[in-house]
């Protein structure tokens, strides 16, 4: 399912995409992003509504890209890291 919405004048990115994001089932589903919902609050509405997320991460994001690079670099998964402690 590919969904989309316009960005009305009066709201931002970060607004619209919360308001798409509530107007679609996300249990199961994988949501694609370039780096506009890489925000906490947007992410946790995802997994919180028992989706996942894949989004970019850019240059201005330094610390979070820079963890994302040491975990990869350490051989660890943070998904696993992840599941694993959210299961316990």
């Amino acid at each position: 399912m590919i969904t989309q919405a316009d960005i009305l004048g009066h709201t931002n990115e970060h607004t619209s995409a919360i308001q798409l994001l509530r107007s679609v089932v996300l249990e199961g589903r994988m949501v694609t992003s370039d780096a506009v919902i890489c925000q906490r609050d947007i992410c946790r509405h995802i997994t919180d509504s028992g989706g996942d997320y894949l989004v970019a991460v850019k240059d201005n994001q330094p610390e979070l890209k820079e963890t994302i690079e040491s975990e990869f670099r350490s051989g660890r998964s943070p998904l696993q890291r992840t599941r694993s402690a959210t299961a316990a």
